[in-house]
């Protein structure tokens, strides 16, 4: 038996004198195909790079697990080599609510001390497992400088409005949003795009270069209100062949704003020299704090597993312990993106299924129809997408109807309604569509502040409103237990976005049955849109739990006799 050390920090991993089968191996198990290399004309290259360097033996320390099993299998002894992680300082079992231990939520204090012995992993949690509540625990447990990354401000803002209240307004530290208030030996929650921009290395010519594409495009901007007020063709192409003196008048107007407001070359220079120096201050600022966190703890993983989220978790040196919460990792179209995930958080440690969360009553039981409505008149199976879009889904008015009656279904039996699309045009016809059969509704979409998105979804939970719309904004980070009904009204294929959006709707209920109604369509009368169709079925019908709740009409019934 070959015995084979891999030596790695918290980034980097490294095999120590491997053999070629060893290096064959892990190059073989952690490679990809790179998106887009099958147009690359002209090359000899099949498009495969791996994340296994092959001159110095490296690759990214959260492959080291994955790499050791594989390796394991072929005969190998493997023996890791690495500097002991720090010691967590919190209780094993930390207190973070008034909801206790509870056995059926009995994953949620199991995850911590699964982390404590992995180091790093992906915890796969189903939408509604209590991903917020999982994190405190982990941040306890762990009870060292940490740090929560997301892509999105309002789920950075819920998350550290939620821990302060659990804590008793103890002390965090906000990083986006236009904010840089770090608590470097505290609980810090950022934006990925945040801390992308602050440790971008610019150089003065960049941004010297960015002034002077800035004032020529000011000029041209002016010639062409120019042209325009005196009615001449704007158009590149058409300007070339305009009669030569009326080319060289516009030459001349052109000429006239540069003399008005000329490029100060030497002005420019200084700024730009003073732009790198406070880059250069933000960029060390950041990556001071970064080698500070020994924790870091990723929400909705699946967003973030390209480069951004990668070079950060690469100068988070010291971040010992690494946790990514997703209920759906390795799902991007790109090998690439899913293979960063593991690279900087590791493999999956944890699952917790959707079945097992309907089984133990945390999840509603969902129901599922596929509405098949007729073919509206010029639509095509050879249709382009825009337009198959336009009028198979957001003018399809025998699909629109179907929404409109089966939300009445459910007003009429007090389960409010969510109806998610994909367009703003598509939400306000809806809208309409509905006031004007009598039901109170209200869209939401990405122009309404956090304060209106709340005050709407909380108006469909007191029962003041029967439907409400909304688009991508209410996919993350929203609990609405009251939900009895949701329409997947915007098609797509996702598969991330689609159990998102189907566990809007299935928190566990307050009151009566404990279910939930799905409503989606059968759009089969257009090629892309019956390849959409069947990406959600086969998610529904793959899906343990899901599958078996497949029904040709719902049973609304079942609320009357749970109230009973």
């Amino acid at each position: 038996m070959i015995v084979l050390k891999i030596i790695h920090n918290n980034v980097i991993a490294k095999l120590h004198e491997p053999d070629e089968d060893a290096r064959v191996l892990v190059q073989d198990i952690l490679s990809y195909q790179v998106p887009g290399a099958e147009h690359m004309a002209g090359t000899s290259w099949d498009g495969v790079s791996s994340m296994f360097e092959r001159k110095t033996n490296q690759f990214p320390a959260g492959f080291v697990r994955f790499v050791k099993k594989r390796l394991e299998k072929k005969g190998y002894r493997i023996k890791t080599v690495s500097k002991p992680a720090v010691l967590p300082l919190g209780p094993k079992h930390p207190v973070v609510d008034d909801f206790g231990f509870v056995e059926r939520y009995d994953y949620q204090a199991e995850i911590p001390e699964t982390l404590v012995s992995n180091l790093k992993m992906i915890a796969q949690v189903a939408t509604g497992g209590g991903k917020s509540r999982i994190f405190k625990l982990c941040a306890k447990r762990i009870n060292r400088p940490t740090l929560f990354l997301t892509t999105r401000k309002t789920l950075m803002y819920q998350m550290a409005d939620n821990y302060q209240e659990s804590f008793d307004g103890e002390q965090i530290g906000i990083l986006g949003d236009g904010v840089w208030k770090p608590h470097p030996t505290g609980t810090n929650f950022a934006i990925v795009d945040t801390l992308i921009s602050r440790l971008t290395v610019k150089t003065q010519q960049a941004y010297f270069s960015e002034a002077f594409i800035k004032h020529t495009e000011s000029i041209e901007k002016a010639v062409v209100e120019w042209l325009k007020l005196n009615k001449l063709p704007f158009v590149p192409g058409h300007i070339k062949r305009l009669p030569i003196e009326v080319r060289k008048k516009i030459d001349a107007y052109r000429q006239s704003l540069e003399e008005k407001s000329p490029f100060d070359k030497e002005a420019q220079a200084k700024k730009a020299l003073n732009k790198e120096n406070k880059q250069n201050l933000r960029r060390s600022a950041a990556l001071d704090l970064l080698g500070k966190i020994e924790f870091v703890c990723l929400e909705e993983a699946h967003e973030v597993s390209g480069n951004s989220f990668f070079e950060i978790m690469n100068n988070c040196v010291n971040a010992d312990y690494r946790l990514a919460l997703t209920a759906t990792p390795f799902m991007k179209d790109s090998d690439e993106a899913n293979m960063r995930l593991m690279a900087a958080s590791g493999p999956i440690g944890v699952k917790v299924s959707e079945k097992l969360l309907i089984d133990r009553g945390i999840l509603a039981k969902p129901y599922f129809r596929f509405a098949k409505t007729a073919r509206p008149t010029g639509l095509f199976a050879s249709t382009k997408w825009q337009r198959a879009y336009k009028l198979g889904i957001i003018e399809n008015a025998a699909r629109n109807n179907e929404i409109v009656t089966e939300a009445k279904k459910a007003a009429a039996h007090n389960l409010p309604t969510l109806v998610l699309v994909q367009r703003k045009d598509h939400g306000e016809a809806l809208l309409k569509l509905l006031q004007a059969n009598g039901l109170k509704a209200k869209f939401i979409f990405g122009d309404n502040e956090q304060t209106e998105r709340k005050a709407a979804l909380d108006q469909l939970g007191a029962g003041e409103v029967d439907v409400l719309i909304g688009t991508t904004i209410v996919d993350v980070g929203v609990d609405v237990p009251s939900v009895g009904l949701v329409v997947l009204a915007g098609g797509g294929k996702a598969e991330t976005q689609t159990r998102q959006r189907i566990g809007r709707g299935l928190r566990e209920k307050k009151q009566g049955a404990n279910v939930c109604f799905v409503l989606d369509f059968a759009d089969d009368f257009n090629n892309t849109l019956r390849e959409h169709f069947y990406k959600r079925l086969e998610i529904i019908q793959g899906t343990p739990g899901f599958d078996e709740n497949i029904v040709d009409q719902f049973d609304y019934s079942i609320i009357t006799k749970a109230a009973a």
